[in-house]
């Protein structure tokens, strides 16, 4: 398979990991997984592991104990003299199941926000030690081209880099692996300070939609404090980790 079919491949496994077992849609791409060499088959039972747990996190988000109970009370509690006040008890009924409904679903979009939040600040933090590091350059080069030429064929994704402020002067690349996951490393300069742009895939990480723009407190380290830009750019996800105390205006997006 190459690249554009693994892809598609990795979107199938996010869209049917949640369906029951026997159903045709899961069973296909499981077939389909069992056929392919690599770390698919590992990557799916991960997703499986953590749509378990959303499961389990999802069954503690528990709205009142008797608020169900009180919104499909309130028709009962019109006392519906004419037509057009029965008319209006249904009207309700069927609004007290929508707010029930909507509760659920504001449980689980909470859980989701939550685990993306969690997800993005333990990228933050691979990021921000890998940085620290400053990990050797498998490609010393101001040239991208000369950069992404020897770097390509190492991912099973395309390589390609965000709109960076003009001043970034490119000091080279590699291929990382943080967390098990490929990465594409390079490090830039700009007056006088240092920055480490990621390239990686948020599916890697169990993220299936793009990521707005925004800024990430790390754990904080001995070394220094660190700023990182989390941000889904043109369907490629990156992470850019800043030295120091403020944050650029143009790279929180102001």
């Amino acid at each position: 398979m190459n690249a554009e079919e693994i892809e598609q491949l990795r979107r199938r496994m996010g869209e049917v990991a949640a369906l029951p077992h026997e159903d045709a849609k899961r069973l296909a791409v499981v077939r389909q997984i069992s056929q392919v060499e690599g770390p698919l088959e590992q990557e799916w039972l991960e997703l499986l592991r953590e749509d378990e747990r959303m499961r389990l996190e999802l069954a503690r988000v528990t709205p009142p104990p008797d608020l169900e109970q009180r919104l499909l009370a309130i028709p009962q509690q019109i006392k519906p003299r004419t037509r057009w006040l029965l008319r209006t008890s249904r009207w309700v009924s069927a609004l007290a199941a929508v707010l029930v409904i909507g509760l659920a679903l504001w449980g689980v979009t909470a859980m989701k926000n939550h685990r993306l939040s969690r997800t993005l600040g333990d990228i933050a933090t691979l990021a921000m030690a890998s940085h620290e590091t400053q990990p050797d350059l498998a490609v010393a080069s101001s040239d991208w081209q000369v950069v992404r030429t020897a770097l390509d064929g190492s991912l099973y994704f395309p390589i390609d880099r965000p709109k960076l402020d003009p001043s970034f002067k490119l000091l080279g690349g590699k291929v990382v692996k943080l967390a098990g996951a490929s990465m594409v490393y390079t490090r830039w300069e700009s007056a006088g300070r240092t920055y480490s742009l990621y390239q990686f895939c948020g599916k890697d990480f169990g993220i299936n939609a793009p990521v707005a723009r925004q800024e990430i407190s790390p754990r904080p380290s001995p070394k220094a404090r660190c700023n990182v830009i989390v941000w889904t750019e043109d369907h490629c996800d990156y992470a850019l980790v800043i030295d120091g105390e403020t944050t650029p205006a143009w790279a929180s997006g102001a």
